[in-house]
C-alpha cells in the first residue's frame, strides 16, 4: 500500500481532479490550505510557488493505492508539469505505508 500525496496551488485544482478521474483513484481526500513562498530560495524546488513572496490559495491531495497504480498517476503529473507554462507545478510525493487499520 501506498500513500499519495499531491500538492499544487488551487488553480489547477480541476487538473488534478481529472488526473485522479483518468488514473482510476476513485476515492482520495483534499483540502484547501495556505502555501507561503520565499523569494529568496536558492531553487524553485526550494519554492514551490515559484518566484515571489507570498502566501498562496493551495490544496492537499491524499489517497491510499496500490503500488501497481501509483505510476500511472505519477506519470499524469509529470506529463502535466512538462506541458505548463507557469513557474508553479503539481507537486507529488509517494510514502510507503508500513501498517494500517
Amino acid at each position: 500500500m501506498k500513500m499519495l500525496v499531491i500538492t499544487a496551488i488551487q488553480m489547477f485544482e480541476e487538473d488534478i481532479l481529472k488526473m485522479l478521474r483518468e488514473n482510476n483513484v476513485n476515492a482520495f481526500s483534499s483540502t484547501e490550505l495556505v502555501g507561503y513562498g520565499n523569494k529568496k530560495a536558492s531553487s524553485l524546488d526550494d519554492n514551490w510557488f515559484g518566484g515571489s513572496n507570498g502566501k498562496y490559495q493551495s490544496m492537499l491531495f491524499f489517497a491510499f493505492l496500490p503500488e501497481s497504480s501509483v505510476e500511472a498517476v505519477f506519470n499524469a503529473v509529470e506529463e502535466f508539469n512538462g506541458k505548463q507554462k507557469t513557474q508553479s507545478r503539481v507537486h507529488i510525493s509517494v510514502l510507503n505505508v508500513e501498517k494500517s487499520n
